[in-house]
């Protein structure tokens, strides 16, 4: 029995690559020829017939499988977003004017494949019908779908036939993924600093009309508008915007000569992720956001106090890129003097950040990069903890580092 493991082991290898590369179309190829020499050499009519069988069903199956999938046509939704490391189901219409039988519908060549990926698959079309196709895309980002990937190994399984499909153009919006943020420290206590208070009537405060809105349970009775109210049959509260209120500048770094490491484990996607968290967090304490990334094409988010982090949001940062080519010191200095009341910035580097005149007394959420780790692309087994100093907290994020741990433990 030990014997006969042994050797199993011993040709495992081959076997290996023999099932790899010696598949059933080639063996029955192989076939074909050893009994064509076999009925030539020995001239048995017989053998002659099983090779013309053989060659037969070879070319069948080369050829219908072609056939099959000529006229198939396939119909994609308008538009598609999805989360980076989620599936993503998508419906295709498909239809055809001829029988279609056995096919297989993916995005693969077309993407990096992730074996998670499920094609879609019909048995039987004749007309029009409907397919669900699973795809995960494990890097968030702007794409365009002009082609799909079909496929048919009808009837006999032996010869896989496959055919691209252009579909008209399909804009695909992969979202960054995010990770929950429990609390930020509190850097001043003279600041109203990020612990997720909203600060809407204190006296003398800088106020500012905004509108009116339904009453919401803690709302300053002060603030009800009795006319409003009567009108609508319920509680309607006049909405303030206030200076005095949490508000967080987020600045991304998008040189691209600052960014470490390759997508999607790269310094900038990191910063993706990060800021798109940071922002979450915001929109559940009511805390007001504006974001800034400067590459070749600008972008400017802003979320106001209560306000809810959207799909059109999520979809400008999967569209931001490591593009641009501007000082990122600059372009912080820059930030803060056109934001006003602004109490928080954020920042991300890779290399040390020497001016830090420009925040003033803000509290300074400063995110920084193990350079060599990413360069390495290596996992550390020893996680930086965060530092706090005056009204600054600095964490260091390393390659491969679980973000959501670095961002809670010891909070």
């Amino acid at each position: 029995m030990v014997r006969q493991m042994h050797l199993t082991e011993q040709f495992r290898p081959v076997l290996t690559w023999l099932s790899r590369h010696f598949g059933s179309e080639r063996f029955f190829i192989v076939l074909s020829l050893i009994l064509f020499l076999v009925a030539w050499n020995r001239g048995i009519a017989l053998l002659y017939g099983m090779v013309s069988l053989l060659v037969a069903i070879l070319a069948v199956s080369y050829l219908l499988p072609h056939l099959n999938i000529r006229k198939l046509r396939v119909k994609l939704p308008a538009q598609l977003c999805g989360t980076a490391g989620e599936m993503l189901e998508i419906e295709l219409a498909l239809s055809s004017k001829t029988r279609c039988e056995h096919i297989s519908v993916s995005l693969d060549h077309l993407f990096p494949s992730d074996e998670r990926n499920q094609a879609a698959f019909i048995p039987y079309l004749h007309g029009d019908a409907s397919a669900n196709l699973k795809w995960m895309c494990n890097q968030r980002g702007d794409y365009e779908i002009r082609q799909l990937v079909v496929s048919s190994d009808f009837p006999f399984g032996l010869h896989t036939a496959t055919r691209r499909i252009n579909c008209s153009p399909v804009r695909l919006l992969v979202y960054p993924k995010t990770f929950c943020i429990h609390a930020l420290p509190v850097f001043s206590s003279r600041s109203h600093a990020v612990h997720g208070q909203r600060i809407i009537n204190l006296p003398h405060s800088d106020e500012e009309y905004a509108g009116v809105r339904e009453y919401r349970q803690g709302d300053n009775l002060k603030h009800i508008h009795w006319g409003a109210s009567a009108r609508q049959q319920e509680l309607i509260v006049r909405e303030f915007e206030s200076y005095d209120r949490p508000a967080m500048l987020i600045i991304l770094n998008c040189n691209e000569h600052d960014e470490i490491g390759q997508a999607p484990h790269s310094s900038f996607e990191y910063s993706i992720q990060i800021a798109a968290s940071l922002m979450l967090f915001a929109s559940r304490q009511g805390i007001a956001v504006e974001l800034f990334a400067e590459g070749r094409q600008g972008f400017h988010l802003n979320l106001s106090p209560g306000g809810t982090l959207m799909d059109r949001q999520l979809g400008q940062f999967a569209q931001m890129k490591a593009d641009g080519s501007g000082n990122y010191g600059q372009i912080v200095s820059s930030a803060c003097h056109r934001v006003h009341h602004i109490d928080t910035v954020v920042t991300f580097i890779s290399q040390p950040f020497s001016d830090l005149r420009c925040l003033g007394n803000k509290n300074h959420i400063d995110i920084r990069f193990d350079q060599q780790s990413f360069i390495d692309r290596r996992l550390s087994s020893k996680q930086i903890k965060p530092t706090i100093s005056g009204t600054r907290v600095s964490y260091t994020v390393q390659w491969g580092d679980p973000l959501e741990r670095v961002f809670n433990e010891g909070h």
